[in-house]
């Protein structure tokens, strides 16, 4: 695998450009991302879903995503997302 220079970066951008008052957050955790790829494979998969604005890693295997206003994700759905991706689902948190 290859890993990304300045994934973090961008994902951080992408962020700050969701204003923060208007979208759902959600504290997602899974096992640690051996590399800035592995991050990379989830974020494409989270971005992928409608409901989505904006994503970021750690390689903890904590990660933020935002979604839309009023929108709201789905733990089952996060859970098969994150394990036909491989990575297993440790926990899910809502923050406002």
């Amino acid at each position: 695998m290859r890993a990304r220079a300045g994934l973090a970066g961008a994902l951080g951008a992408a962020l700050a450009a969701v204003p923060a008052a208007h979208a759902e957050s959600y504290v997602i955790r899974t096992q640690s991302f051996d590399c800035d790829w592995c991050a990379e494979e989830v974020r494409e998969a989270f971005e992928a879903l409608p409901q989505v604005v904006a994503f970021e890693a750690d390689v903890d295997g904590a990660f933020l995503v935002r979604t839309r206003p009023g929108a709201r994700l789905d733990p089952a759905r996060v859970r098969a997302l994150l394990e036909r991706h491989g990575f297993a689902f440790r926990g899910m948190e809502e923050r406002r």
